[in-house]
């Protein structure tokens, strides 16, 4: 019972939080009709979050008659994240990092470039952000390849496999840290920015000459889709197991004739085993009559009906970025109601 209790006060203040974020500026009794919690309610979930200085109070409503009542707004600078994902390419290295107030607006961005991407760079980098922001109470962590409980089991950069960045990060630094394969974040900042649908959304990067292998990320009734082994979204083993290799999938995009086929493939895929309502092809330097060819494809083979909604306008370093940075918030802020 004294859990049950506890859950439901944590959903309460979720709840709160979320109205106040939308919403800007609300009353006591403003937020219990937006929360359709009780006036009592709210108000010992609202002195709680402002001894906390997670709320503050910022005046009172202008009123004509009556006794004016408190305004609070959410105090976005209660707490900061930080998102990082890390990439290896034919160019070199590189660790991409941003940090996010509380209402996830972009606080400072960088990008490193070292020899080598191992534990130790990670390290200094996290280290050189956690002092000159002591407010950044979260880490996201993205990478090209698989974890288990926070180690690296497969990775395109060999020098983390292995390594158990979650657990050592959070010995470092104690705070919150996760880290995910990249499609994860990916579709988790596509559902969160570009796609306006209910239901189910998947995201498909595909490759260039300089960067990674095809791709793709699921949220299903808002949850991310990792599969049994964390394995959910490996396309290119399946592009590999009908005859494109790995190392085919990095330049097929400049062989227009085979790029637009296969895209067409992978996404039937995708139809034929998730049936999402939307495809977000990531990065993708699709024009439109390549656009309608890819579901021209589809449709020989599947009906009209089942033909998601397909865009290409989805930008690679922004979605990553904010999928990371939703990621650390909603781990902190909204655990309950809005887990990734």
């Amino acid at each position: 019972m004294q859990w049950n209790t506890l859950k439901v006060k944590k959903l309460n203040k979720e709840r709160i939080r979320k109205e106040l974020q939308e919403k800007g500026e609300c009353t006591k009794a403003d937020i219990a009709k937006l929360t359709k919690l009780s006036v009592a309610t709210c108000n010992t979930a609202i002195n709680e979050m402002l001894a906390s200085n997670e709320i503050v109070k910022v005046g009172q409503e202008d009123i004509v008659v009556g006794r004016p009542a408190d305004c609070f707004t959410y105090n976005k600078d209660c707490l900061h994240v930080l998102g990082i994902y890390l990439t290896n390419t034919c160019e070199g290295n590189n660790i991409s990092v941003e940090s996010a107030d509380a209402l996830g607006h972009t606080l400072v961005r960088k990008e490193y470039h070292p020899e080598v991407i191992d534990y130790s760079v990670l390290e200094t980098i996290i280290g050189e952000m956690t002092c000159s922001d002591t407010m950044i109470r979260s880490v996201s962590i993205g990478i090209p390849g698989i974890t288990h409980k926070g180690i690296v089991e497969r990775c395109d950069i060999d020098s983390i496999v292995g390594v158990d960045l979650e657990g050592q990060l959070q010995d470092a630094f104690h705070i919150d840290v996760e880290v995910r394969n990249d499609m994860d974040f990916i579709v988790y900042g596509a559902y969160h920015s570009v796609f306006r649908g209910t239901g189910n959304l998947a995201a498909v990067y595909f490759p260039n000459a300089s960067n990674g292998v095809v791709g793709s990320g699921a949220v299903i009734n808002g949850l991310v889709l990792r599969g049994f082994t964390k394995f959910a979204g490996e396309l290119s083993y399946i592009a590999d197991a009908f005859g494109i290799s790995r190392q085919q999938q990095i330049t097929i995009r400049s062989q227009r004739d085979i790029y637009i086929p296969f895209i067409a493939k992978i996404l039937l895929i995708l139809i034929g085993t998730i049936d999402p309502e939307e495809i977000v092809i990531v990065d993708g330097d699709l024009t439109a009559d390549e656009l309608q060819t890819i579901q021209d494809i589809c449709k020989q083979v599947v009906t009209e009906k089942h033909i998601p909604t397909i865009t290409a306008d989805c930008p690679y370093d922004a979605t990553y970025h904010h999928g990371l940075m939703r990621a650390s918030l909603n781990r902190l802020l909204f655990p309950i109601s809005e887990p990734l």
